[in-house]
């Protein structure tokens, strides 16, 4: 994506694989566009369709708009081409990750990928993971169960968000606002230099 190097309200939404061929996400990626905020994705968005050949070709040309952050090397689940070798921080990052993202589960038999949802579970955290260890704002995902877990990160990651589509783009608007306000009130950013849109 042909992007502007700034973002006005600082966001930087991190899109789940679930959420980059959806629709309802063109307004963020017009925000983006626009120089408002910042998208992109994680390893484990390319790696995941991956093992449906067809699934990824199909997602490819939704997935090649947006930057791509490194996830940790975590074998079984991670392309080595898109992938850094973990830190003793990022270890206890990725502990805390999904403890907070799934408070009941056992990460070690998820991370063996012993049913389907454990190792979707797993893969969740590392997609959580990648967003928090760039600064991110959140994650934009389409996973209903995740979101139970946005209060949670807030608290335990300083203001990380787990959200929707639609809520995302709430959250895009508000601080535009807030942006506007800013300039109108104190003249920085210039205000002759804003988009019109979202107003």
């Amino acid at each position: 994506m042909d992007e502007p190097l700034h973002a006005y309200t600082g966001l930087r939404w991190h899109l789940d694989s679930n959420a980059v061929d959806d629709a309802r996400i063109e307004p963020l990626v017009r925000c983006t566009e626009l120089g408002w905020i910042r998208l992109s994705v994680g390893d484990q968005a390319h790696a995941e369709p991956m093992q449906k050949p067809a699934v990824y070709e199909r997602l490819l040309p939704y997935l090649e708009r947006f930057d791509v952050m490194f996830g940790t090397l975590t074998l079984d689940h991670s392309r080595l081409d898109m992938s850094v070798v973990a830190s003793e921080d990022d270890a206890r990052r990725f502990e805390l990750v999904f403890a907070t993202l799934w408070p009941h589960r056992d990460r070690d038999a998820d991370g063996r990928g012993e049913t389907r949802e454990g190792r979707n579970r797993f893969r969740d955290a590392m997609h959580v993971d990648t967003a928090i260890r760039y600064g991110a704002s959140g994650l934009v995902t389409q996973d209903e169960p995740m979101w139970s877990a946005d209060a949670r990160f807030i608290k335990t990651f300083s203001g990380f968000r787990i959200v929707s589509i639609a809520e995302a783009f709430e959250v895009t608007c508000k601080r535009t606002r807030h942006v506007r306000y800013a300039a109108s009130n104190h003249g920085r950013p210039d205000p002759a230099t804003i988009p019109e849109w979202p107003a």
